[in-house]
């Protein structure tokens, strides 16, 4: 028996689940609005080739996941290069397989705790919700995590004889310059490195003009440092006679 109803629903939250996900993963601009019809006219597809009579099950879910799906991923993310759809597809379906096995563990566990037969239709679509509500948080926080991690680099100071450890964050808009010799500037907080200034002859001690958003014209300390070593993945970079700037803000 096919409960078209049910079979639509279902069909369509799934889609529009396992979608959202693959949205957020790959970063694409596709709305919120357009999975929803796309992910509603995929579901009343597949619920027509599920009525159609004296179709085998196997043929139904070949239909399902190589027709039907196909059009879909490739219909819903046409601005993608066809690589990119290819992995969308790819992923709309290992999300779907995590899922799925997720679903039935937890309606077999139940079952055998409770000893209470419920529509499994129902218990899919809370799980469902359950398992896109964590992934969800998960991979925008993961997608966060990476955008940090692409500027961000650990550095080491040697602060005549010490060594302060920090993190580095690559800014593109830093137009710092020494006025004499031309060479770029680093920036740091004045107070991660103040106990170690003490170490820091006279003579490489510097004032710099600035001018920045809210500043037009200013004046900062700065201390030419030995040795700034930069690690960047597995390859560290070393520069020698690096002009630090120390700011108060």
């Amino acid at each position: 028996e096919i409960y078209v109803d049910q079979l639509i629903l279902l069909d369509f939250i799934m889609n529009t689940y396992l979608l959202y996900l693959v949205k957020i993963t790959l970063e694409t601009h596709v709305s919120l609005k357009k999975i929803i019809r796309y992910s509603f006219g995929n579901a009343v597809l597949f619920a027509g080739i599920m009525l159609l009579a004296r179709i085998p099950f196997f043929l139904m879910l070949f239909m399902q996941v190589f027709i039907c799906n196909g059009l879909l991923v490739n219909c819903l993310f046409i601005e993608l290069t066809p690589a990119l759809r290819r992995k969308a597809y790819i992923l709309m379906h290992g999300y779907g397989l995590l899922l799925g096995g997720s679903i039935l563990m937890f309606h077999r566990i139940l079952d055998a705790v409770t000893g209470i037969q419920r529509e499994l239709w129902i218990e899919m679509v809370f799980w469902a919700t359950a398992y896109f509500a964590v992934l969800k948080r998960y991979l925008i926080k993961e997608r966060s995590q990476k955008r940090i991690r692409q500027y961000t680099f650990h550095v080491k100071l040697d602060l005549y004889g010490k060594t302060y450890q920090c993190i580095g964050l690559y800014d593109s808009g830093n137009s710092l310059y020494e006025p004499c010799t031309g060479r770029p500037v680093v920036l740091i907080e004045r107070r991660c490195i103040e106990n170690y200034l003490e170490r820091v002859p006279k003579e490489k001690k510097y004032v710099i003009p600035y001018h920045s958003i809210g500043k037009n014209k200013g004046l900062l300390e700065a201390i030419e440092i030995p040795v700034m070593l930069v690690q960047i993945k597995k390859e560290q970079y070393v520069y020698e006679k690096v002009v630090v700037a120390l700011s108060t803000q």
